[in-house]
Order: structure tokens, then sequence, then C-alpha cells
């Protein structure tokens, strides 16, 4: 949020209602990222948003807009489908893993005329006829695919719940900073249209003067050109919260045609608290960005174990083989056998794994220096809009002072109208 954003608004309020703004700190309803640790499982997101959520309210709350928002924003479910795609994809990891493959079929062949010999020679009048009917189970163990393989999907996964969490933050704070600008805006056509009612009062104050022959033509203009400034600044004001209506519906998905209007009051939000309580390592892209880390490791530990380690092929079978169905006899068949993979593109895929573990081991540096810097950046805007929302109280007592000793000359008779509401 704008440093400014917090003293303008304050002065908005006391001016469109008279009354000193009252600061109030009020309890956020956003979700808090310290409490979730590491205890954060892999549970599926909710899919979609109830239909009531949908629909443009006329008044909607601050709650209400970060609730919508932690559901409805396209980037949260689009995490969530990220989330359901990492657990898929390690449950297929367990299943090629330990899984075995279960084959039952059935196969009836026949070849009638001249078949050619084991000699060469052709073989006439041939009517070979052969059927199975049977089942086979496979099961191939690779030995580095069950510890790292697993352990990188399982890493893989955990960093979709968090980016799911992140995103679901981000939401939320995008919603409450939006909702702000709504505010803001909403108070910017309050004060504008007070402002051009004053105006126009000074016009028709100046045109009676100038008929009254108190004044000359070059006031009237004058008004008539402040009056015009005014009345532009209210159609541009109209058009920035009929714009800040769009942006904060089409984070919540709503109907951008009808213009939102929030229901809360200007209050003062403590978002941020003191800086030695909050823990960095806590945030979910720290967490996700060490669960990629801990992925490429996982990656690469299985690349290189496959060096060394063999895969196990075990496959039986149990066959009805004979010339025709009604002749079948028993088959059984059992093998099982190792194998090293040494091709070259091992290797390449090495080099490949080691710099994505570098890749990974610098984004999470990238995150943990963004975070801290954002959260200081946070303080910072923090102790900013706190010293100038005291300025700005300051400002309108001595506005509002100003308007009472212009009021107590006019009661006098030592001051015109014109300088009242000037």
């Amino acid at each position: 949020m704008k440093l400014w954003t917090l003293s303008g608004l304050a002065l908005f309020a006391s001016c469109a209602t008279n009354n000193p703004p009252t600061e109030s700190v009020v309890d956020m309803p956003t979700t808090s990222f310290f409490a979730m640790g590491s205890e954060a499982g892999l549970g599926v997101p909710p899919r979609g948003v109830v239909a009531a959520t949908t629909q443009s309210p006329e008044h909607f709350s601050l709650a209400a807009a970060m609730d919508i928002a932690r559901l409805n924003s396209i980037q949260v479910l689009m995490a969530g489908d990220d989330q359901l795609s990492a657990n898929a994809a390690l449950r297929l990891a367990k299943g090629e893993a330990f899984s075995p493959e279960l084959f039952v079929g059935s196969r009836w062949s026949r070849v009638n005329g001249v078949v050619q010999g084991s000699n060469g020679g052709l073989i006439p009048d041939v009517d070979k006829r052969n059927a199975n009917l049977g089942a086979s189970i496979r099961m191939s163990i690779d030995i580095a695919g069950m510890t790292y393989g697993v352990d990188a999907a399982q890493a893989n996964a955990s960093a979709a719940k968090w980016n799911w969490i992140e995103a679901e933050l981000a939401a939320e704070t995008a919603a409450a900073i939006l909702y702000y600008d709504l505010l803001e805006d909403q108070a910017k056509v309050e004060i504008a249209a007070a402002a051009q009612e004053s105006a126009r009062a000074f016009h028709e104050i100046a045109e009676a003067r100038y008929q009254a022959g108190a004044s000359l033509e070059t006031d009237v203009l004058r008004a008539f050109a402040h009056l015009s400034e005014v009345r532009q600044g209210y159609v541009e004001s109209r058009a920035a919260l009929a714009t800040s209506s769009t942006r904060i519906a089409e984070l919540l998905g709503l109907d951008p045609i009808a213009t939102l209007e929030p229901s809360d009051a200007l209050e003062v939000h403590k978002l941020v608290t003191d800086i030695e309580e909050v823990s960095v390592d806590a945030h979910p892209a720290i967490e996700a960005s060490r669960a990629r880390l801990a992925s490429a490791k996982a990656g690469l530990a299985e690349n290189r174990a496959g060096l060394f380690a063999p895969e196990l092929l075990l496959d039986a079978g149990y066959n009805d083989f004979g010339q025709g169905y009604r002749a079948l006899s028993q088959q059984e068949s059992l093998s099982a056998s190792l194998s090293w993979d040494l091709s070259p593109s091992l290797f390449a895929k090495s080099d490949l794994l080691t710099a994505e573990l570098l890749k990974a081991e610098h984004g999470a540096e990238a995150a943990h220096r963004r975070v801290s810097a954002e959260l200081v950046r946070a303080q910072i805007a923090t102790l900013s809009a706190d010293d100038l929302l005291e300025t700005t109280h300051r400002r309108v007592e001595a506005a509002k002072s100003a308007v009472a000793l212009e009021s107590i000359r006019h009661e006098a008779g030592d001051a015109l109208l014109i300088e009242l509401l000037d």
C-alpha cells in the first residue's frame, strides 16, 4: 500500500464528515503463515467457489473480499491445479517403484499352407494352430527410484502445497490493497462532490456580487473556471472509482460491469507487527524453495545411484497352451533379471540435474532475500504511515481551527462569505 494512503484516507474522511478521524486498530481476517510451520499436509485444495460468491454484491466488507480472493482468485485456482498435478505425480512415482503389472489375455493363431523349415526348405500343406490363455505378473524394482525418486516427487508435492498457500496469502493481500484503493477512490468522489457544491456556491455569490455592481466580471469568470475545474475533478474521481471496482472484481472473479461499494468504514488496520516477532523462515515462499531444493537433490542422487544400483525385473506367468482352446496344457514360467543403465545419456542427465540443483539453491537464496527485504519494507512503510497519519491529524485540526475563526469573523462582519467558502 502507498505510504500516503493511510494519511490521505484520514484527511479525506475528516473533510467529508467534518469530524476528526478516529484511529482504530482492528484484527485482520487474514491467514497467518507464522502458525503454519511445517505441519501443512498435502491435502487437496477446495475446487471452485459457492455460486453466491461469484455474484457482484452491492456492498461487501474487507473480510468478504479477502475470503472470496482466497477461494476464487485465478492464481489460487492455478496453484491448486499444480498441487493436484504434483500429488498425482507422487502417486505415479510410488506406483512405478512398488506396484506390479498384471497382464491377462488370450491369443489364437493359425498358419495354413507352405512354411519355411529350419533348414531353409519349404514344407507344404501345413495347418498349424496355436491357442494361449493365461496371465502374468511383472514387477520392475528400480532401487534408485524406490528411494530417491519417491523422495523427489514427495518434495515436489510439498513445494506445490506451499506455493498454493503463498498464492492464497498473495490473493488476500491483493484483495486488501484493492479494497483500500476502492475506499480511497470512494472518499475522493465524496470530497469532489462537496468541492463541486462549494465551487457552485462560490460562483453564484460571485455572479450576485457582479449583478449588484460589487465586483468585476473577471471575478465571475474566475469563479466559473474554478467550478469547471472542480467539475472535471469530480468526473475523473468517478471514473477512477469505477476503474478500481473493475480491478478488485477481476481479482475476485465478480462481474466487472457493476460498481462495487465497500461497506467498511475508513479505519486504520495494523497489518504489520514488530519485525522481531516475525519469522522469515516460516514464510511459505521459503518453505517452497526448500522443498524444491530437496527435490533437486533427490533427483541428482537418483541419477547417480542409477550408475551402481541395478534394476530388478521379476516375471511370473501361468498359461494354458495348445492347438485349440479345447486341448490346452498348462504352462508355467518364472524369470528374474538384473540390469544396469550405462547409456551415455545418463551422464548428460547428471550434468542437467546438477545445473537444476544450482538453480534451486539460488532460488532458495533469492526467496530468502526477497521475503526478508519485503518484511523490512513493510515495517518501514507502516512506521512512515503512522508518522504521516499523525501529521494529517494535526493538519485537519489546524484546518478546522481556521474555519472556526473565519466563521467568527464572518458573523462579526469582518469577513466575506467568499473568504469563508474559500
